[in-house]
């Protein structure tokens, strides 16, 4: 069936009812009950479709000068497209031992986001916090636009690194276990 709409000079617009409705059911279309204007499409760039995030308390420690997992708060998301990007946002809860400077990373699986980071300094890292001493705890946090180009998960990871002849804590402070903190990433995929 056809409903056909006739303009006051020319031409018309038709509704047509779809070719066939599986199963007998009727189809409905509701229109809202106020003045709307429909549009031939509607554009989703830059719309979140979907968020996930992880949020963990537990206690990381580790002495190493080089980059080391952080793995409390990885966290997978799907793209529904390959040219969609991924807002990655992090804060982390940190404490050290004495007064140090920490590293952080970004990574996407075992692949090291080169995109976010510093590379003009010696050590690499997408932030660095300076701690004082034992007694300091810090709440950095930090965001990062990432074009993944793809549709298969995507796992994106924390990385840190501590100062040379210091450890660096993930949520809790230096001085011990009274005080602690917590530690998350989300991730939103956004339409491109």
């Amino acid at each position: 069936m056809t409903v056909k709409l006739v303009g006051s000079s020319s031409g018309s617009v038709s509704l047509q009812a779809p070719a066939s409705t599986s199963g007998g059911a009727n189809r409905v279309l509701t229109l809202p009950d106020a003045d709307a204007t429909l549009l031939s499409s509607a554009s989703s760039v830059g719309k979140v479709l979907q968020v996930v995030q992880s949020y963990s308390t537990a206690i990381y420690s580790t002495t190493s000068n080089s980059m080391t997992e952080y793995a409390a708060i990885n966290t997978t998301l799907t793209p529904s497209s390959s040219s969609n990007k991924i807002l990655i946002m992090v804060s982390l809860s940190f404490g050290s031992s004495t007064t140090a400077g920490q590293g952080i990373q970004l990574y996407n699986g075992s692949t090291h986001i080169s995109a976010a980071t510093n590379n003009n300094v010696s050590v690499p890292t997408a932030v660095t916090v300076q701690l004082d001493n034992q007694f300091d705890n810090k709440q950095p946090a930090f965001q990062y636009l990432y074009s993944p180009s793809t549709t298969s998960a995507t796992t994106i990871k924390v990385y840190v690194q501590a100062d040379s002849g210091t450890t660096l804590y993930v949520n809790r402070y230096g001085y011990g276990t009274a005080r602690g903190g917590a530690s998350s990433m989300t991730l939103m995929e956004i339409a491109a």
